[in-house]
Formats: C-alpha cells, structure tokens, sequence
C-alpha cells in the first residue's frame, strides 16, 4: 500500500497493476439470499425412533425440492428452508416414511414407526443372524407357530412339507422309531450318512431327541455359502434349531395331551390241540 487510500500494486511482468484493497460499503448493506432469490428458513430438530432411541442417517428433504440433510449420530439435523409452506419428508430405513408441514415451526422433535415387511424377517445363519431378504433362496426357517399344533412326537415328522428343499422319509413307523430321515437338496455322498448335520442350541444332535413344543425356530442352511463355517459335515445340509427360552414379566403355561390305541387288524383263529 503505498497511497495511503487502500490501493496497492503488483508488478506482473513489465507492467504495473494497481488494486483497490478497500471495501465497497455499498456492497456491506446488500442482504445476502440464496439462488432461487428466497431467503432461506432455518429449522432443526431430532429423529427418535418409539422408544426415543436416535436415529442416525436418517433423511430429511423438503418435498419437491433436492434440498435435504441427514440426521448425525444423536439424531438431530439442521435444513435451512426455501419455502414458508415447505413439507418435511422424513424417511429412514426399515422405518415408515412420514411426511411433516412446517407451518412456521422452527424446532422438531420427529418420531418414525417401524414398518414391517416379511423380508426383514431374521433369520439364523451360521455366524449369527441376517435378514430373510439377503438369504431368501439359501435358508428355509419354520417357527413354532408351524409346528406346536401337529400331532406329532418326532420333530422331523412336524416339518414334513414345511419347507422347500428338505425331504423327509419315514423309514419306520414302530412307536418311538417313527422319525424319518431327512435330505436336503438331494441325497449327498459324503460321509457314512446322507442326513443332514444336527445343531441344537449351537450343539450337535439328533432332530429326534428335542421335543417338538420346546423348539422356537428351526432354520435350515441348504447352500455352500450359508453353511461353510460348518466345514465338511455341513456338505448334506445344515439343520439349526433354537430352543425355546423364558421371557421377563410373562408367565404361561400350555397343555398337549395326545393318546392312541394300537390294535391288530385281524386275529388267525387257532385249532385246538384235541
């Protein structure tokens, strides 16, 4: 600055260029406003869920408009507005969309109830659980609502037909010796049985030996994929069941009774001995 009045120079090659430093105070008083030449409304709020449990990532965008943000790790987010009459539009993964006026409120407090759909249904896998749409064609489940109202003792004669894939054949039909073998996808060759391998709980064992009112879920691994933690014996197939467990502050008692009579068709009759 060597003018005293704000101007300073450059010297750009062999020319000199002079730059006026000082701040046009026209340009300070002029309102600052966004593209569309609306001043912008600014808003805030959180997302929670029923339980009031933040909602991180979840969206909101003005309706009709690109204008949105998303919700940060504590559920809250900031948008600034372009239209008095603007409609939030609240949206969320697993959760129902909900659509919000404005009506001139500056602060939110948003909650989002979830939205079922049977292909979030969980389901058991090997490492843990994951939802029925990831695995819909490798994994067959059946719950105890499918099975607690079939006569039946044996386990493998309650899921007879249950589930796409898996056969079963009953062998025997004596009392007791009634419970069938079971295939999944075809009979393989490994090993010295084609049976399909067994976990109870996490523990191997014969479908057999559980009665069928303790079990809550069955879920059955019918691919490579689902079942390789499992190594070699899971080449037939992987049978999973989860047993049934207490629940807090609920309390119920359920009562079977099932009674047969076995009788002989016909009786030969015998020649006396005289």
């Amino acid at each position: 600055m060597v003018f005293g009045n704000g101007v300073t120079y450059t010297m750009v090659k062999n020319q000199i260029v002079l730059k006026n430093n000082k701040p046009d105070k026209e340009a300070e008083n002029v309102p600052i406003i966004n593209e569309s030449g609306i001043d912008q409304q600014p808003i805030s709020g959180v997302i929670t869920d029923e339980m009031e449990v933040p909602l991180a990532g979840a969206n909101v965008v003005e309706k009709g408009t690109t204008n949105g943000v998303t919700a940060d790790f504590d559920g809250n987010f900031s948008l600034e507005l372009t239209s008095d009459n603007a409609v939030l539009v609240v949206s969320y993964i697993g959760f129902a969309t909900k659509e919000i006026p404005v009506n001139g409120e500056t602060n939110f407090t948003i909650k989002l109830v979830e939205s079922a759909a049977g292909l979030d249904e969980v389901v058991v896998v090997g490492f843990g659980t994951q939802k029925k749409v990831n695995v819909i064609g490798s994994v067959s489940q059946v719950s105890s609502k499918d099975i607690e109202n079939r006569p039946v003792t044996q386990v493998s004669q309650a899921i007879t037909g249950q589930m796409p894939g898996v056969t079963v054949v009953q062998r025997s039909g004596r009392p007791g010796q009634s419970g069938g073998n079971i295939s999944v996808r075809g009979v393989g060759s490994f090993g010295a049985t084609p049976d399909a391998l067994v976990l109870i709980d996490g523990i191997a064992g014969s479908m057999n030996d559980i009665n069928p009112d303790d079990i809550k879920s069955i879920s059955v691994l019918k691919d490579a994929s689902s079942a390789a933690i499992y190594g070699a014996r899971s080449a037939n197939g992987v049978i999973l069941i989860t047993t049934k467990t207490g629940s807090e502050n609920k309390f119920s008692i359920n009562y079977n009774s099932y009674v047969g009579f076995n009788s002989a068709t016909e009786l030969p009759d015998f020649v006396n001995s005289w």
